[in-house]
């Protein structure tokens, strides 16, 4: 499948509708005041003004009454203040899935050890991370594998936004995509380069295709050489990979999209109702900052308190002045200075506030607790049961996005070892992983120490299961040093009897515990 052609609308129209959403959901997630105000005014340029739609009836009157998109009356500034839970939301989904990151397990040994090595090439927990964040904000996120053999001598590791993707998708697999970069706009915005990248599958390999375009903002222009900018020089124009696979793979963040059910892309953590509680929320906490602006004490005060500064000039206040001369004025007139101060609501606006975010939390997938909600009951540190049981709806969600990360995972794995093989000429065994992922939560270290001591204490457990118990991440060979250190600080060189018949496969016999008692 060519290239887009020369002079297309950009972006294609069969994508405009997907787009628009993933333009709203990035400004919801950026949290820019002045991109909100853009989106909801149905405005391109940096300076909102008074439009039309905003007082008109229909969708576009409907979206412009949003509180991001009523106009700011004229002759005031704009003063709403925008809370950053969008972006909280999406962070505390990364952190859940990718704070402890999954372990790749391979059957191959060698493949294991280079595996090591090239997840620090790749930064593979890094950009897991920032893609946890983008899948959870757009609701789907590609990971793409590159190579370039002039920047570095490994595969290179990539997150690609939703909003600069048009994939293709065929039973519900991704077949096709079309990424694009804006790699160069003038001072005026009117003219725009950007390098288009196409991965397809053709002849049982995949072919990437590149492409440097220069158009306008709504057109994508004439095709350049790829030369003509730096970001592109040295490129080609078609790259056979013979990776057996696409190097890019997409993770859905949930599924089904409930704005489009029969959508392949996923469910952004944002999708339904969490648009309009984003704006409520802060409307009201901007409504807060205004009871606060409002309440600066101001001071009333008559004429004759007033300094003269000369004809012309003015008058002026003295606070520090204490004597005034008498004041010739009706006995029942109210001379004296007053001093005005309005209240701050502060316990309705920080009750409506807590109440939206809680309903926005929820209503996202998570538990309130996770968002610091609720506090814990007695003020200790609570165990890991404990931890699991108030905030069961989060790791709920987390299992459902797991589900969707893991088969991604492997087959992003297996194509970084295939470039690995393929360009680079290590020897590795191209293959698909086993994705092990933590609990997600751990004891504290003192409540994992007690464990550990009670069940010394009541000899259930050999040296070597207790130190397991305290190390699970930690491989045979770390766990046998750790096990050899414990007994030589205690002084038993006598080899663990339950290590000595593992280490064999034997067990004892009803004869053998009888000559053993004997």
């Amino acid at each position: 499948m060519p290239l887009p052609a020369e002079n297309s609308p950009w972006p294609p129209r069969e994508h405009a509708t997907n787009l628009v959403r993933l333009r709203e959901y990035d400004a919801w997630y950026a949290g820019d005041p002045d991109r909100l105000t853009r989106v909801y005014s149905y405005r391109l340029t940096t300076a909102p003004e008074n439009r039309p739609s905003q007082y008109r009836g229909g969708v576009v009157g409907r979206l412009a009454r949003w509180w991001w998109g009523q106009p700011t009356p004229a002759g005031e500034r704009r003063s709403k203040i925008h809370v950053p839970l969008p972006a909280d939301i999406a962070s505390i989904s990364s952190d859940l899935l990718f704070a402890e990151p999954p372990t790749l397990t391979w059957s191959d040994t060698a493949t294991a050890a280079r595996w090591e090595n090239l997840t620090e090439d790749l930064r593979w927990h890094a950009q897991l991370s920032a893609a946890g964040e983008l899948g959870a904000a757009f609701g789907v996120v590609f990971l793409r594998v590159d190579w370039d053999t002039s920047v570095a001598d490994h595969p290179v590791l990539s997150v690609v936004r939703a909003d600069h993707v048009l994939p293709e998708y065929r039973w519900g697999m991704l077949r096709a995509l079309t990424a694009w970069t804006t790699v160069h706009t003038d001072d005026s915005g009117s003219r725009v380069m950007r390098h288009l990248q196409q991965h397809e599958m053709h002849g049982g390999q995949a072919i990437t295709l590149h492409g440097l375009y220069e158009g306008t903002q709504t057109s994508l222009g004439n095709a350049v050489p790829l030369d003509a900018h730096p970001a592109t020089r040295g490129l080609a124009p078609v790259v056979e990979t013979g990776l057996p696979m696409l190097p890019v793979v997409d993770v859905p963040n949930m599924a089904p999209s409930r704005l489009d059910p029969g959508s392949s892309l996923g469910r952004s953590d944002f999708e339904g109702p969490l648009l309009g509680l984003f704006d409520a929320i802060d409307e009201v906490y901007s409504s807060w900052m205004r009871d606060v602006r409002l309440a600066k004490a101001r001071v009333l005060l008559p004429d004759a308190f007033l300094s003269p500064l000369g004809p012309g000039q003015g008058a002026m206040w003295d606070e520090d002045r204490e004597v005034y001369a008498a004041l010739n004025i009706p006995p029942t007139s109210d001379g004296s200075i007053t001093l005005q101060q309005f209240a701050i609501r502060v316990r309705e606006h920080r009750e409506t506030v807590d109440d939206l975010v809680r309903r926005a939390v929820e209503a996202a997938g998570y538990a309130a607790a996770t968002f610091g909600l609720t506090s814990s009951d007695g003020g200790g540190a609570m165990t890991a049961t404990e931890v699991v049981a108030r905030e069961r709806r989060s790791f709920v969600t987390r299992q459902k996005k797991i589900n969707y990360w893991s088969p991604a995972l492997r087959r992003l794995a297996a194509v970084a070892l295939h470039v690995d093989q393929l360009v680079f000429g290590r020897p590795v065994t191209p293959e698909m992983p086993r994705v092990e992922w933590p609990d997600g939560v751990s004891e504290s270290p003192l409540v994992l120490a007690q464990t550990i001591r009670e069940i010394a204490t009541a000899e259930a457990a050999s040296i070597r299961t207790r130190v397991e118990l305290l190390h699970p991440d930690w491989d045979t060979a770390r766990v046998d040093r750790e096990v050899a250190a414990i007994r030589a600080e205690q002084g038993a060189d006598i080899p663990d009897p339950v290590d000595t018949l593992r280490a064999t496969g034997g067990v004892f016999g009803e004869d053998q515990e009888d000559d053993a008692v004997a």
